[in-house]
């Protein structure tokens, strides 16, 4: 076997361990990608975890028009099927999108539309956008977590407007994994995009305390 046949194979390897390691670290815990439904009142998951205003980084206009597709992107080469089937299921809960697609949905209408010379990939946002030329206006969904060491996680949630190419929304926050994830990281997350789908304001600001507000006061 020649060297560069070894070192392909052991990257490749390596890409694999990693991938399961990934996998292994977010599903670890019964309260990491655990698929529940948002509170009937408020319509939005349970946490004692709020965003604060410097963990949004980009918050535009939710456009109307988004509300008739929502394409959930995972950016890894293998994606987690836990990881997919929870923000699926979140997508769907919002009841704010007429259809929600994974990859696999967007392989179809390709297909099944016959677009393949006019969209010939899909993988980046040079071919998601050309498929908005072809079908019409519809939101990107693109959520992430890395893992930075020990029990700290850093959890990124984009929305990016096909038909521009432009990042609408971006949320991006730290949280420490000692009981799972969903509670400090993707439900925080979650619910501020909720809002900006509501044109609420993504991180709300919360109310002064009395002693606060006399510490205002000139």
């Amino acid at each position: 076997m020649s060297v560069q046949r070894t070192i392909g194979r052991r990257a490749s390897m390596l890409r694999v361990a990693f991938a399961l390691l990934f996998a292994g670290l977010l599903a670890g815990c019964n309260t990491t990608l655990h698929i529940e439904k948002p509170d009937p009142a408020s319509g939005l998951y349970a946490t004692q975890t709020t965003l604060k205003p410097a963990d949004v980084r980009i918050e535009k206009k939710f456009d109307p028009t988004y509300t008739r597709m929502v394409y959930l992107k995972v950016d890894a080469e293998t994606p987690n099927p836990q990881f997919v089937d929870f923000f699926v299921s979140a997508l769907k809960d919002m009841h704010t999108f007429q259809t929600v697609t994974t990859k696999d949905d967007l392989e179809a209408i390709v297909i099944g539309r016959n677009l393949g010379s006019k969209v010939p990939s899909l993988s980046d946002l040079v071919g998601l956008n050309n498929l908005s030329k072809q079908i019409g206006p519809f939101l990107i969904v693109e959520p992430n977590a890395v893992f930075k060491g020990g029990y700290n996680w850093e959890g990124t949630l984009k929305a990016i407007d096909a038909s521009t190419g432009q990042t609408v929304l971006l949320i991006k926050i730290s949280a420490f994994n000692m009981a799972g994830l969903d509670e400090p990281l993707f439900h925080p997350m979650l619910n501020g995009f909720i809002n900006w789908t509501r044109g609420q304001p993504v991180a709300r600001v919360a109310p002064m305390t009395a002693q606060q507000a006399n510490a205002a006061e000139p």
